[in-house]
Protein backbone atom coordinates (compact mmCIF):
# COMPACT_ATOMS: atom_id res chain seq x y z
CA UNK A 1 0.00 0.00 0.00
CA UNK A 2 3.09 2.42 0.44
CA UNK A 3 3.50 2.82 -3.16
CA UNK A 4 -0.28 4.33 -3.79
CA UNK A 5 1.06 6.94 -1.16
CA UNK A 6 3.94 7.91 -3.00
CA UNK A 7 1.42 8.63 -6.12
CA UNK A 8 0.57 11.47 -7.97
CA UNK A 9 -3.50 12.15 -8.40
CA UNK A 10 -3.11 11.40 -12.26
CA UNK A 11 -0.63 8.13 -11.63
CA UNK A 12 -3.77 7.12 -9.38
CA UNK A 13 -6.65 7.97 -12.11
CA UNK A 14 -4.09 5.95 -14.57
CA UNK A 15 -4.52 2.84 -11.90
CA UNK A 16 -7.82 3.09 -11.61
CA UNK A 17 -8.17 3.18 -15.35
CA UNK A 18 -5.89 -0.01 -16.09
CA UNK A 19 -8.49 -1.85 -13.76
CA UNK A 20 -11.72 -0.13 -16.13
CA UNK A 21 -12.68 1.70 -12.93
CA UNK A 22 -13.85 4.90 -13.87
CA UNK A 23 -12.84 7.94 -10.90
CA UNK A 24 -13.67 11.79 -11.88
CA UNK A 25 -10.73 13.84 -11.99
CA UNK A 26 -12.43 16.61 -10.44
CA UNK A 27 -12.28 14.85 -7.16
CA UNK A 28 -9.35 15.38 -4.53
CA UNK A 29 -6.25 13.52 -4.47
CA UNK A 30 -7.12 11.92 -0.94
CA UNK A 31 -11.02 11.10 -2.09
CA UNK A 32 -8.85 9.48 -5.48
CA UNK A 33 -6.97 7.19 -3.67
CA UNK A 34 -9.23 6.43 -1.08
CA UNK A 35 -11.24 4.79 -4.26
CA UNK A 36 -8.49 3.28 -5.86
CA UNK A 37 -7.71 1.75 -2.61
CA UNK A 38 -11.48 0.55 -1.82
CA UNK A 39 -11.67 -1.10 -5.21
CA UNK A 40 -7.83 -2.88 -5.53
CA UNK A 41 -9.26 -4.71 -1.84
CA UNK A 42 -12.36 -5.91 -3.56
CA UNK A 43 -10.80 -6.61 -7.02
CA UNK A 44 -8.45 -8.54 -5.15
CA UNK A 45 -5.25 -7.21 -6.28
CA UNK A 46 -3.99 -6.15 -2.83
CA UNK A 47 -5.02 -8.60 0.02
CA UNK A 48 -4.72 -7.53 4.07
CA UNK A 49 -6.04 -9.02 7.07
CA UNK A 50 -6.68 -5.79 8.07
CA UNK A 51 -8.58 -3.83 5.39
CA UNK A 52 -9.38 -0.14 6.76
CA UNK A 53 -12.13 1.85 5.76
CA UNK A 54 -12.02 4.16 3.06
CA UNK A 55 -8.91 6.79 3.48
CA UNK A 56 -7.97 5.35 7.03
CA UNK A 57 -4.93 4.03 8.14
CA UNK A 58 -5.48 0.54 9.92
CA UNK A 59 -4.88 0.42 13.39
CA UNK A 60 -1.81 -1.82 14.69
CA UNK A 61 -3.55 -5.40 15.70
CA UNK A 62 -6.72 -4.36 14.88
CA UNK A 63 -9.16 -5.97 12.00
CA UNK A 64 -11.04 -3.50 10.21
CA UNK A 65 -14.37 -4.84 8.16
CA UNK A 66 -15.49 -2.30 5.40
CA UNK A 67 -19.05 -2.75 4.35
CA UNK A 68 -19.08 -3.32 0.61
CA UNK A 69 -21.85 -0.69 -1.27
CA UNK A 70 -22.20 -0.09 -4.84
CA UNK A 71 -20.04 -1.06 -7.81
CA UNK A 72 -16.68 -0.05 -9.30
CA UNK A 73 -15.03 2.79 -7.68
CA UNK A 74 -17.18 5.83 -7.00
CA UNK A 75 -20.16 3.56 -6.65
CA UNK A 76 -22.87 5.76 -8.44
CA UNK A 77 -20.88 7.18 -11.25
CA UNK A 78 -21.18 6.31 -14.68
CA UNK A 79 -18.31 5.85 -17.27
CA UNK A 80 -18.90 8.61 -20.20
Amino acid sequence: MEFVEQCTKEQLLKLAEHYDKYVSDRRLKENVKAIVLANLYDLGVLKSTTVPPAGVPPAEGKTAVRERKGTGIGAGEAKS
